[in-house]
Formats: structure tokens, sequence, C-alpha cells
């Protein structure tokens, strides 16, 4: 669930409604896996489900799944 304000989104078409509305642009990524490497560890994520937010020129991804 995604609160804005006083109102709450479960349904993800109204969130992607909202976000249009606000210029935003909404690109579910079609991947296996996600990978994160830091100076010490790497993060793998599997399955993993990748959403592209493109506000005003700035991309941002959102990741979910299991860390394996």
């Amino acid at each position: 669930f995604i609160i804005q304000g006083d109102v709450m989104f479960g349904d993800p078409r109204q969130l992607h409604t909202l976000l249009k509305q606000m210029g935003v642009k909404v690109k579910e990524l079609n991947v296996e896996s996600v990978t994160i490497e830091t100076d010490n560890k790497k993060i793998i994520i599997k399955p993993a489900q990748v959403v592209e937010l493109n506000a005003k020129g700035t991309r941002t991804f959102s990741i979910s799944g299991n860390i394996t």
C-alpha cells in the first residue's frame, strides 16, 4: 500500500494513474535477478521485480524480491 496525503493506494492502477498525472513515467523491467556490489559484499536479489520511474529526467529504480 502507498499512502499519499490522506489517500491510500492498494490498487497499482490507481497509483500509475496518479503518477502519470504528475508527469512521472513508470516502466516495469523484465529481469531475472539484480546484483548489488558494495566494497565488501555482493547482494543478489532473485527473483527480482524492477520498476523504473522517470520524473523530469531523473531515473529511479525500485527493486523488490528475495535476497539469496
